[in-house]
């Protein structure tokens, strides 16, 4: 009994060792975690939705919800989620889903050559080296003269973007020090990007009323 205690006792001791020294490994190594972007949708200043992204490396996941009522009863309704592949500063591939009120869309866009092939419930088309997803929540998704929607069958075939100098926006959340960017032609939108070139603020018009993406 006292050699099976004995022994027992060494086991644990060497396993309690182990366990230690495995421990300590994994904390010297450092931990990378996915970085979440959250933003408050609103119309005319009241919430109508979110997006979260998260951006994993060169992966990134974009899920969106938008809901519209009144009275409690919903006007409109967009949902939509995609993820997307970088490589180089370049979006390389995407796969989307959105639903636009009753309409889908079912997007996959693939990098070719210089530019891109895109696919649309179905429907295929090239774009050259001129095209490019417009920009969104990653100012180096845009800079291109024409551009495409990640989310629906919209083309755009003029972009203009230019940047109006460094800025420092207060938001609900807190203050950010931003590049002020405006897109016009057929993709308007006033944009800010942080440091890092990620999204901290969108404006823009749509049937009359002001659309809004804020950081939260």
């Amino acid at each position: 009994m006292v050699r099976r205690s004995g022994s027992a006792h060494v086991s644990l001791g060497v396993l309690g060792a182990l366990l230690f020294a495995f421990a300590a490994v994994c904390i010297s190594k450092p931990s990378w975690a996915a970085e979440v972007l959250s933003y408050d949708i609103l119309r005319d200043g009241s919430a109508i939705g979110e997006q979260v992204v998260v951006v994993d490396g060169e992966t990134v996941r974009v899920t969106q919800l938008i809901e519209v009522k009144a009275l409690f009863v919903t006007l409109y309704r967009r949902s939509h989620s995609r993820s997307e592949t970088w490589a180089d500063g370049r979006i390389v591939s995407l796969v989307a889903e959105t639903d636009d009120d009753g309409t889908p869309y079912q997007l996959k866009i693939e990098a070719e050559g210089e530019g891109y092939r895109r696919s649309v419930n179905g429907a295929t088309r090239r774009f050259g080296p001129e095209y490019g997803p417009v920009p969104d929540w990653s100012l180096k998704a845009g800079g291109r003269p024409r551009g495409f929607s990640a989310q629906t069958d919209e083309v755009f075939e003029q972009v203009t973007l230019e940047s109006l100098g460094d800025a420092v926006i207060d938001l609900p959340s807190g203050s950010y020090e931003v590049e002020q960017w405006r897109s016009s032609g057929d993709y308007r939108r006033d944009l800010w990007y942080d440091a890092d070139g990620h999204l901290v603020r969108m404006l823009f018009e749509r049937n009359g009323s002001e659309i809004e993406y804020r950081r939260r």
